[in-house]
């Protein structure tokens, strides 16, 4: 609720949930967001510099973001999208600090399933 809110109230096409990464959770901070909330550098494959979160793989946009779609091809949000809206200062972030659990690797699965252990117990 409070993250459509916020996006609600929000000048911006894009939010993206963002995670504080304070407890190092062995998932590289890939997103840069200024002190206005506005996400300033996103990273898919490159990390470093400024970068201060972790992408949390929730995202929302408004329908005029369709619009930027081109028509015919497939479209990566990630490469093509996200570029566009950071660029013209129109992807805004929701900063959580909720615990993301990455399961990319299979340490990361073990992760995700002690928590879900300790969760039920």
């Amino acid at each position: 609720m409070e993250l459509e809110s916020c996006f609600r109230k929000s000048k911006a096409e894009g939010m993206m949930v963002v995670y504080d990464n304070s407890e190092n959770t062995s998932v590289p901070e890939n997103v840069e967001v200024d002190a206005e909330g506005r996400v300033v550098r996103y990273e898919k494959k490159e990390r470093g510099g400024d970068l201060n979160y972790v992408e949390a793989g929730l995202l929302m946009f408004r329908k005029e973001v369709l619009r930027r779609i081109p028509e015919g091809r497939p479209v990566s949000f990630e490469e093509e999208i996200f570029p566009e809206l950071i660029a013209e200062g129109k992807m805004a972030a929701f900063v959580t600090s909720r615990r993301f659990y990455d399961i990319g690797t299979p340490e990361r699965l073990e992760d995700i399933a002690r928590f879900f252990n300790k969760e039920g117990e």
